[in-house]
């Protein structure tokens, strides 16, 4: 792969990172999450907290695109990946509902 191509693809990557970062603080300050997610989000701001961190590691890995770290090196793409990992997980549970402590539970049966 060509040095332009690697240039590209970071670019590619880092422009993504950032659209995911606007659309997380866009979470954050108002709450208002993509058209196409509305129906699954349960909890806009985690959500928002999600694609902050996934942005973030996105520009992050960008950063370090077309090198080839060894050694300690190895540490900034590791936790870049390690980050990108929790905002999965941080997504994931922003599509779950609230674990309701101190709410009162709708089932006539409890």
């Amino acid at each position: 792969m060509g040095a332009e191509m690697v240039y590209a693809a970071a670019v590619a990557v880092a422009v993504l990172g950032i659209a995911g970062g606007v659309c997380g603080v866009a979470a954050l300050r108002t709450g208002w999450i993509l058209p196409w997610q509305r129906r699954h989000v349960r909890r806009p701001a985690l959500h928002g907290w999600a694609l902050l961190v996934m942005g973030g590691s996105l520009v992050a890995q960008a950063a370090n695109l077309g090198t080839f770290p060894t050694g300690p090196f190895l540490t900034p793409p590791l936790a870049a990946s390690g980050a990108l990992l929790v905002g999965i997980l941080l997504l994931v549970l922003a599509q779950r509902p609230s674990s309701g402590r101190g709410a009162r539970s709708t089932d006539p049966g409890r």
